[in-house]
């Protein structure tokens, strides 16, 4: 969600979509954003407000600390300066996934 803003169309879909499963179905949502964040992406806030209090209020909220994968990964493109040894062992990776 870090990089998305979104219009009032796609928060009022997503709204739809939490709100219809709510206290019915199970929902994973997965964020690098703190609740206190949610807002700013939301063009109304009450919507933002709405929707952390339904995911929220019966959730197990897993917090996990330290780097990314990618975040590692990029780290070691822009520190070896080598792009064809960088993309020969994400190539490697993924192929052994």
């Amino acid at each position: 969600m870090r990089n998305l803003s979104y219009d009032a169309r796609a928060a009022d879909l997503l709204f739809q979509v939490v709100s219809q499963r709510y206290e019915r179905r199970s929902l994973v949502l997965t964020t690098n954003l703190p609740f206190s964040e949610w807002t700013n992406i939301f063009p109304n806030a009450a919507t933002g407000t709405a929707l952390i209090d339904r995911v929220v209020r019966h959730a197990e909220i897993l917090t996990i600390e330290g780097d990314s994968f990618r975040r590692r990964g990029r780290r070691r493109f822009y520190m070896s300066g080598d792009m064809a040894t960088a993309t020969l062992s994400s190539e490697r990776r993924f192929a052994l996934q």
